[in-house]
């Protein structure tokens, strides 16, 4: 293994991170590389793509060992602005323990109200930069990493049951922006960190929260490599095409009973590519006056050329056959 590598900076593969790791803020590396870097297990790393966010780093899985590869779930990946296959670098990270922390919901028309300490106690141990997207929980996890957080894990459930009817599962699947960091820079959110709980979302103009990506899909592996090639590898490097002279898929067929993942793995597609997604129900475009249904069609389709990319999924398009 020879990672390209400068001073005490490496660069490395991105790859999806397995389930057990999923919104966490959890970053897996060769441990041999680890060494190199003078990093232990519960380290806080800079990860940099087109935009640098940070991460608690663990050392790979057994099967990863000797590999140049780092593996970070979709939140990470979009706080990087990277993708599965793309390099980032690594270095480690000068993060101090975090004064002041605001958050607000990160999805419209989302509004949370709730003691800020409960949120604080979901959040401890996360490393955090201005302007990354975060996920409660995962306490536990960082916890065992890191050694020094206080074991309040018991209690919870029981604390999260009491803000706005949700269960501690129903708040993981909220996304927030982290919208200031005192000191500004690296920091970790410690029982010392003030935690500020703005109620209403803030808007993400350039960019949308990933609200599906690839850990979220389970037991679909063979699929996601092939639609990811014939989707993906087009939307992101048109050029490889354009050079071999060859017309990219202009579509793909997913077929299988429902809720087998076709949906979700079209919108996680979209999500890792930043292409805008657009759901058209096959039903929904027939109509009984001549012509009204290809209008309606036809519609869409200029809709996905002025937010291009785009990738319009047709649900249940035998309807429409």
């Amino acid at each position: 293994m020879n990672p390209n590598k400068k001073d005490n900076e490496i660069r490395l593969k991105v790859v999806e991170a397995l389930q057990d790791d999923a919104y966490k803020g959890i970053a897996r590396i060769d441990p041999g590389l680890m060494r190199s870097m003078g990093l232990n297990r519960g380290d806080i790393i800079s990860i940099i793509g087109q935009r640098e966010t940070v991460a608690i780093v663990d050392k790979a899985y057994p099967a990863d060992v000797g590999e140049p590869i780092i593996r970070i779930d979709g939140l990470i990946r979009r706080n990087a602005k990277t993708t599965v296959g793309e390099s980032v670098i690594i270095k480690k990270a000068n993060a101090k323990p975090a004064v002041k922390v605001s958050i607000a919901p990160a999805q419209q028309g989302i509004v949370v109200h709730g003691d800020p300490e409960m949120f604080k106690n979901s959040l401890l141990g996360r490393a955090v930069v201005k302007g990354d997207i975060i996920s409660l929980g995962g306490v536990q996890r960082r916890r065992d990493l890191m050694g020094d957080l206080p074991d309040i894990f018991g209690d919870l459930e029981d604390m999260f049951n009491g803000i706005g009817g949700f269960g501690l599962g129903g708040f993981q699947q909220i996304k927030f922006m982290v919208v200031a960091v005192t000191p500004n820079q690296p920091a970790i959110i410690t029982e010392d960190t003030e935690v500020v709980v703005n109620p209403k979302s803030v808007e993400i103009s350039e960019e949308t929260v990933p609200d599906v990506t690839y850990e979220d899909i389970g037991g679909l592996k063979d699929e996601i490599k092939k639609v990811r090639e014939m989707v993906e590898l087009p939307l992101k490097h048109p050029e490889i095409f354009d050079k071999l002279g060859i017309e990219p898929p202009k579509g793909v067929l997913l077929y299988g009973p429902p809720g087998t993942g076709k949906t979700l793995l079209a919108k996680a597609v979209a999500n890792e590519t930043e292409a805008n997604f657009i759901l058209l129900n096959g039903p929904e475009c027939m109509s009984k006056f001549y012509g009204e249904s290809e209008k309606k069609i036809r519609d869409i389709f200029e809709q996905a050329e002025k937010s291009a990319p785009s990738i319009i999924f047709i649900d249940e398009i035998d309807a429409i056959a």
